[in-house]
């Protein structure tokens, strides 16, 4: 379980890395699927790329609502654990005219925390809020985490920092690169030029006329027994994943076993002529610290997206800061029902 876990973390560095290395040049000589083929069905990932950059502005409402849960994992010094958060993104971008509004409000709460290491007092029903944002626009970036008022940096911050420290999902990267992962865009980048070569592609299967199913090996450095497996279902009429599931295999005495670290489900819609995601469902195998105690869980990770617009023009005002002076006005961002009633007052403009 343990190895498992590391190889988790280990398929997203070798996600966004090509260099070649002795273990892959072995295994490229056992592909199956001819390289002119390989890189045809990899050219899909390239038309994927070019609708996800086509995002240049937008607004969505993020909510992620992930479980932890260690009663169903047998291991040494076993404790049990579920945890349920719930977060919310209200995000706002202009990547053409560099600006930006996010506010952040995550929800956590632990009904169930059980380990002989644990204080009795902690093992009891929490709940937690956190309240955060920040907004850069003509006059500068604006922070703010609450209880603490609103401030303004003093140094620099590029803005893909700042997204990780705020863990906003990078939307862009759905599909791409395993859900939750904090790469950027040049870590995009990198990681396309080596999925759009077809590189690792070792078959593909035409599971319905416009559904096709790409099988990947990706080799682990230094690791001669073991390989990513990757099984990507792409639908071909609208050049978006709906599925990606990550094993990894392992040969041991000519005997193959495949082992499930990750799998997800992706949902789409089309705005304004472009493909943008609307749900993604994500299970996997993970470990967590909560009170200085480790614990290994199944964690189900479901994500929705309400998008009021895309590539139109927002209003200098609404990437104000002054939103981040106001507590009610930050969590109202983040309301499903006041962001419904948004898109249906934005939709209603639209048809007069």
């Amino acid at each position: 379980m343990r190895m498992w876990i590391c190889l988790v973390l280990l398929f997203a560095l070798c996600s966004t890395s090509y260099a070649q290395n002795p273990v892959r040049e072995a295994w490229n000589e056992m592909s199956s699927l001819p390289e002119e083929d390989a890189y045809e069905y990899g050219s899909i990932y390239e038309a994927f790329f070019a609708n996800n950059v086509a995002w240049e502005q937008g607004d969505v409402l993020v909510k992620v609502v992930t479980i932890l849960d260690s009663t169903g994992i047998d291991y040494p010094n076993k404790g049990d654990l579920i945890v349920e958060t719930t977060e919310y993104w209200r995000f706002r971008f202009d990547y053409t005219k560099h600006r930006y509004l996010c506010v952040r409000v995550k929800d956590q709460q632990i009904p169930l925390l059980a380990h002989p290491k644990i204080p009795e007092e902690l093992k009891i029903e929490r709940m937690r809020r956190w309240v955060q944002g920040f907004a850069k626009n003509d006059k500068g970036l604006h922070v703010r985490v609450l209880p603490r008022k609103v401030a303004k940096p003093k140094e620099s911050i590029a803005i893909e920092q700042l997204m990780r420290s705020f863990k906003v999902p990078n939307l862009r990267t759905i599909g791409l690169i395993s859900f939750g992962n904090s790469a950027g865009f040049g870590e995009l980048q990198n990681a396309i030029a080596r999925l759009s070569s077809g590189e690792g592609i070792v078959s593909a299967d035409l599971v319905e006329q416009d559904l096709v199913k790409l099988v990947r090996r990706t080799p682990i450095p230094g690791n001669d027994k073991q390989v990513f497996v990757s099984t990507v279902e792409f639908d071909l009429n609208k050049f978006v994943p709906l599925s990606n599931k990550i094993e990894v295999e392992e040969v041991e005495d000519g005997q193959t076993e495949l082992s499930p670290q990750s799998q997800e489900k992706f949902e789409w819609e089309s705005l304004e002529g472009v493909m943008v995601p609307s749900s993604v469902v994500k299970e996997s195998i993970d470990v967590t610290s909560i009170a200085k105690q480790r614990f290994i869980v199944e964690k189900s990770v479901e994500v929705s997206m309400i998008w009021k617009g895309l590539n139109s023009e927002i209003p200098d005002s609404d990437f104000s800061e002054s939103v981040l002076e106001d507590l009610d006005a930050m969590i109202k961002l983040t309301s499903e029902e006041v962001m419904k009633k948004e898109v249906e007052k934005r939709s209603i403009h639209i048809m007069k």
